[in-house]
């Protein structure tokens, strides 16, 4: 992983491709995070924030939701974001009224040196996570303190997720949220409710998520696969879809932070990668059946392991 400081090949500045090792592992997966890598703006920014945008518009009562009593905990995160962003992007963004700091001011005005984009905190005093989501490429999802030592889904700024929609996820524990994943309930449930009681806010830590799918949109909605994926056109019909998450805990409200930057990148994109295509294949044949059934992965999986094997071995 780049966290450790190895070099490979890259998605995003801190993002390597998850199966590079060849391995595949129902697990937690999580590692310590730096502070300057909790979020990542890249040459994609400028389109990935039009679609983000787009979405706000079109469909704002789906992709922002907020229970109320969410909103100490909203605030502490849009401050967290814009220190951030000051201290670790002032090239893409410039601050007028006040500088970022421990507190929102209301007269803060936000311009996005790279869109354009110009906003205003007082314009998002009622839902500060609102304006954070359409500052940064990851979508965010606040988790706090429920009953029985778990953690509810309270607020989320949700544009691009994969195949679920957060009204169906607000209000929810973890358990519950992660209900249709095969094996959660038996495996990681304890351990993750376990890690987010545990949690430190000077320990924030990542990890990340993968898979192969038949579109390229970041918002993939739930829908029929697709048809007439061969060995031959799989390079131009598939894509690696890879969600980088990070986990922080927030000091002052105690709720926990959870972000999510996904990346699409054409499974064409290992032809020039041999060996990462041989690991892939390999990672695939790992998953057990039910997961590749959760991720959709059958009705395409012969021709995407001849495809692999093929570039991968004419090397």
């Amino acid at each position: 992983m780049n966290e450790s400081g190895t070099q490979k090949p890259q998605l995003g500045r801190h993002m390597d491709f998850p199966f590079a090792e060849g391995s595949y592992a129902f697990a937690l997966g999580l590692a310590p995070m730096r502070e300057e890598t909790w979020l990542d703006i890249d040459d994609r920014y400028a389109s990935e924030m039009r679609e983000k945008a787009r979405r706000l518009r079109d469909d704002h009562d789906a992709v922002f939701i907020a229970n109320p009593g969410s909103e100490r905990g909203q605030a502490e995160v849009l401050t967290l974001l814009l220190k951030h962003l000051s201290a670790f992007y002032p090239g893409a963004f410039r601050f007028s009224g006040a500088a970022p700091g421990d507190e929102l001011i209301a007269d803060t005005r936000i311009e996005n040196l790279i869109n354009g984009y110009v906003w205003r905190i007082s314009d998002f005093l009622e839902a500060p996570l609102d304006l954070a989501g359409r500052l940064v490429q990851e979508d965010l999802c606040l988790m706090s303190p429920g009953p029985r030592a778990t953690y509810v889904l309270s607020a989320g700024s949700l544009c691009f997720p994969f195949r679920w929609e957060l009204r169906d996820k607000i209000g929810l524990p973890l358990n519950a949220i992660h209900h249709p994943v095969p094996g959660y309930e038996e495996k990681l449930a304890t351990p993750a409710d376990r890690f987010m009681l545990q949690l430190k806010p000077e320990r924030p830590s990542w990890r990340c998520n993968w898979n192969v799918v038949d579109a390229p949109d970041l918002y993939l909605k739930v829908g029929s696969p697709a048809t007439g994926i061969t060995a031959e056109n799989a390079g131009s019909r598939l894509w690696i879809r890879c969600e980088r998450q990070t986990l922080r805990k927030l000091p002052k409200s105690g709720d926990v932070l959870f972000t999510i930057r996904t990346y699409i990148r054409p499974l064409s994109i290992l032809e020039s990668l041999p060996a990462l295509a041989i690991n892939l294949m390999r990672a695939l044949e790992q998953i057990p059946a039910e997961t590749r059934t959760y991720k959709s992965q059958p009705p395409f999986r012969a021709a995407l392991m001849k495809y692999l094997d093929r570039i991968g071995t004419a090397a």
